[in-house]
């Protein structure tokens, strides 16, 4: 560290460098410390966590003097890592938000507490919107609008962070790195991908299981059917969402087969065999699926397939390939 900051807490841990709280010892302020290790943290476009933090320090000298937007202090570099200071934007993510305030997530609820949270979303999503049309008209696109990258304060005032997947508006980009359920298709790029985002928030705010919609995008209607129903919210609400996240793709054939009024249980099964398949590394000795690091622990996530000689619980053989497995729970 370069001796001007002392750092008070960790916020986040990444391969590409981690975040954190400090004080700028000079003057005491409170700061966000942004690391990025070198030739680490590579995204889809080969692009490095230090380039993309220098990235962003550009990005938010363009936009200073935003409200919602954090101000660039300093970049500089200790040891062999760069750091970007930033000012400390008060709140908590909108997630934690979420999960605080959501009516549903509680036993009982009234049409007074469905009405009220209606109305604080609704204050927050237009927030969104018109920070969003700001970073615009300063020729930015933001490019990945999620709910982590959203703090939300006391007043359910909003702040925008992490801008290293920006790009300047006539670029028209597409980021490297997505939230799954907010990421826009591929043919929606530039200010596109931020207008999907923004309707993917208008519908995760209300029914948080976007993430699904990646596999079946087909419940997109029947989503926003729930929400439409459950909560007061006028009828332009839900033809948002349904404009810009639809119309659906067509679902694979295995969700296809399960969908009709008679499953073509042929055709599932051999989709989920084909995906079992495709999947394992028979080439390894060490596991035949990839896994969470307690794979190399404790015999495989949850010993869904470990070699047959280190598993002392195993019953079923799995031939992939030239090699022969065993799997157990």
């Amino acid at each position: 560290m370069s001796g001007d900051y002392r750092v008070t807490g960790s916020l986040h841990f990444s391969n590409a460098g981690g975040v954190y709280t400090a004080n700028r010892i000079s003057d005491d302020l409170p700061v966000v410390l942004k690391e990025a290790r070198p030739l680490a943290g590579l995204d889809a476009n080969g692009i490095d966590a230090v380039t993309r933090l220098h990235h962003e320090w550009k990005t938010l000298r363009a936009l200073s003097g935003v409200t919602g937007v954090p101000q660039a202090y300093e970049l500089f570099t200790a040891w062999e890592h760069h750091f970007l200071a930033m000012q400390r934007m008060p709140g908590i993510p909108l997630g934690r938000w979420l999960a605080k305030h959501h009516p549903l997530t509680r036993r009982a609820y009234t049409a007074a507490d469905l009405a009220r949270y209606t109305r604080r979303v609704l204050q927050i999503i237009d927030q969104v919107s018109t920070l969003l049309s700001t970073v615009h008209d300063r020729g930015w696109v933001f490019g990945d609008l999620h709910p982590r990258n959203l703090l939300v304060n006391e007043q359910d005032r909003i702040s925008l962070v992490d801008f290293e997947q920006a790009s300047p508006i006539g670029d028209n980009a597409r980021s490297a790195l997505g939230a799954p359920g907010f990421a826009a298709p591929r043919e929606r790029t530039g200010r596109a991908s931020d207008e999907y985002a923004l309707a993917a928030l208008r519908l995760w705010l209300f029914f948080p299981l976007n993430v699904v919609l990646t596999l079946d995008p087909s419940k997109l209607s029947h989503y926003v059917e729930i929400i439409a129903q459950r909560f007061p919210l006028p009828t332009s609400y839900a033809e948002q969402i349904l404009r810009e996240l639809g119309p659906p793709h067509p679902p694979p054939a295995a969700l296809m087969a399960l969908e009709r009024p008679e499953p073509d249980w042929p055709a599932v099964r051999h989709s989920i065999a084909q995906a079992i398949q495709l999947a394992a590394t028979p080439q390894r000795t060490d596991r035949l699926f990839p896994g969470d690091i307690e794979t190399f622990r404790s015999g495989g996530p949850a010993s869904v397939a470990v070699p047959p000689e280190s598993c002392t619980h195993c019953t079923s053989p799995v031939s992939v390939g030239s090699r022969s497995w065993r799997t157990g729970w």
